[in-house]
């Protein structure tokens, strides 16, 4: 939206930023930062309309992976994030009344060494945090993004009753419920739910694979641990003083 001027805004904002750190990587954070805040900028005053479907997450539990599968049936905000929407730290009210929101979370410190391990912690940062994320210490990062996280966890909360919760990594065998929530009938959805696939560190620790939801209780009405509905709470997402068990 604006081609020219949000080009003119991202360049401005790298320049800018470059020449306080003069660290290219910095820079290039900068410029994603820049990009981002125009386009939610864009949403926040009614330029551009929200999809039917938000899912938001701090990053680390799969969010690009369900966001792809749900692409397909619905419209959902951008599975990469190129409208800036997947890791918001907050979303106004009237967002979650207006569009079905899924919230996915996990073990925050989980979350920030996947997301290390991808060398995004800078960037990921300035999504959630915003602009002083970007001269944060590299350090310092760890710690800053995963606070960040469980700040998004509790705004997100307060939203509880518009939104679904869904705990990485048994949302995979949630995918019933998931399209109730969704209002999605067509039985493409459920045959094609994506399976779990446990992260390299997890296998070497002996984690056990989930069952596909076609295969799971839910598919009698069972309620499967892990499941966080819209008015319950068998998982709260953490808070900013704790963090959750990991089962």
């Amino acid at each position: 939206m604006f081609g020219p001027a949000k080009r003119a805004f991202v360049a401005l904002a790298y320049r800018s930023v470059f020449s306080l750190s003069r660290d290219p990587n910095v820079a290039n954070a900068a410029k994603n930062w820049a990009s981002l805040t125009w386009e939610r900028t864009a949403f926040r005053l009614g330029f551009r309309g929200l999809p039917t479907v938000l899912i938001i997450s701090g990053g680390g539990v799969a969010t690009t992976t369900l966001a792809k599968h749900i692409e397909q049936f619905v419209s959902v905000n951008c599975p990469v994030d190129r409208d800036g929407l997947k890791h918001m730290q907050r979303i106004p009210r009237r967002w979650a009344r207006s569009s079905r929101v899924l919230f996915l979370w996990g073990e925050p410190s989980r979350q920030v060494q996947s997301i290390q391990s991808r060398g995004w912690l800078r960037i990921q940062l300035s999504k959630m945090q915003g602009f002083s994320g970007l001269f944060v210490k590299e350090s310092d990062l760890p710690e800053r993004l995963e606070a960040a996280i469980r700040k998004q966890a509790q705004n997100m909360t307060r939203l509880q009753s518009l939104v679904m919760s869904l705990k990485y990594p048994e949302f995979f065998t949630q995918g019933h419920e998931v399209a109730d929530f969704l209002r999605i009938s067509d039985p493409r959805f459920l045959q094609s739910w994506p399976e779990y696939t446990a992260p390299k560190s997890d296998r070497a620790e002996g984690s056990s694979e989930l069952v596909d939801s076609s295969q799971a209780g839910v598919a009698s009405g069972k309620i499967v641990d892990g499941l966080v509905p819209l008015n319950g709470t068998p998982h709260a997402p953490p808070d900013a003083g704790s963090s959750p068990q990991r089962d």
